[in-house]
């Protein structure tokens, strides 16, 4: 059954260019972190937020803006995204379009990219319930906790010296083997 989420914030870290984009499950409380650039998590919330309010302001147009000009030259609605899986940290959807009443699915999107497109065209986020089970952050005393296989390489790389610091064995042997199946940072499709 497809669950479907919306926008309801973003963290960004200070390490890192690494912002969440927090998508939470209409109607419920599961949420789901979609690994992005703060720059880009930041410009989609503006586009979310302040859009309205900047609409009578001059200003040039942003990339969403730009992708919905060439949407509508080309009489392209998209229909829906929908987030169908999670692979080395990074959340994958489908973007489902029609132009002319023919459909068109362009599969294995990095989701970050699918949140441009749905922002953009004001269409529904998508998730199968099992994956939403599966990958929805789980909140704990002081927070909450991202399932393993949400995070980046990096950001294991942290954990596990963190792991090994305070002599948690159990967590580190995890965490490595997280870490073992990822490709290697010189790898062009690494994190």
């Amino acid at each position: 059954m497809l669950k479907e989420l919306f926008i309801q914030s973003s963290a960004g870290s200070t390490k890192e260019d690494i912002a969440m984009l927090i998508l939470q499950e209409k109607g419920g409380e599961r949420l789901v972190p979609i690994q992005m650039s703060t720059k880009r998590a930041s410009m989609l919330m503006v586009q979310l937020h302040m859009r309205p309010l900047m609409q009578d302001m001059p200003f040039s147009l942003s990339a969403p803006d730009i992708y919905q000009s060439i949407l509508n030259h080309f009489d392209i609605q998209v229909k829906y995204v929908q987030i169908t899986g999670v692979k080395g940290g990074n959340f994958f959807c489908d973007i489902v379009s029609e132009r002319a009443g023919e459909p068109y699915t362009c599969y294995a999107c990095q989701a970050n990219d699918g949140m441009v497109v749905a922002v953009t065209s004001h269409c529904p986020i998508l998730i199968e319930e099992e994956l939403l089970q599966g990958q929805y952050m789980h909140k704990i005393k002081n927070g909450f906790a991202l399932n393993i296989n949400t995070v980046t390489r990096s950001m294991l790389e942290d954990a596990l010296a963190a792991a090994i610091a305070n002599e948690n064995y159990e967590a580190a042997s995890l965490i490595r083997d997280e870490l073992a199946k990822r490709p290697a940072p010189d790898d062009a499709c690494g994190q």
